[in-house]
């Protein structure tokens, strides 16, 4: 697979696909609580967001976010972290408790804690990618 410029559109489409391929996610949707339909607004503290949206767990769009879009819930924080994060440096507790994330709706995030962390922490850093 060629490498994809990282946190560009072209990337998070890549990361739904992948999801939607991978099985622990995909069974982490299934064992939810609730079904994971919402919509997802990654950030990058210069404003840059995109918004994925997720069907019973299949991410099913993916595009960068419009001025004010709202979802369900958002996660803020710098590229610097996102790269962090990517390689598996830390992870989003670290970020959150060092005050370098910010999450939107919380309860959300806690609620599909599981796929959530799959996608970001597991399928998304197996995406070749340049920084």
């Amino acid at each position: 697979m060629a490498k994809i410029k990282f946190n560009t559109l072209e990337y998070w489409k890549a990361v739904a696909e992948a999801c939607n391929k991978d099985e622990t996610y995909l069974q982490y949707c299934k064992e939810s609580t609730k079904p994971l339909n919402i919509t997802l607004k990654l950030c990058q503290d210069n404003g840059k967001c995109f918004t994925m949206k997720f069907d019973n767990g299949k991410i099913v769009d993916v595009h960068e976010s419009k001025p004010n879009e709202k979802a369900d819930a958002s996660a803020t924080m710098s590229y610097e972290a996102m790269v962090k994060q990517h390689k598996g440096e830390k992870d989003m507790m670290y970020f959150l408790s060092h005050g370098q994330a910010k999450l939107e709706n919380m309860m959300t995030f806690l609620t599909f804690a599981k796929p959530i962390s799959q996608m970001m922490e597991v399928v998304a850093p197996k995406i070749p990618v340049d920084y």
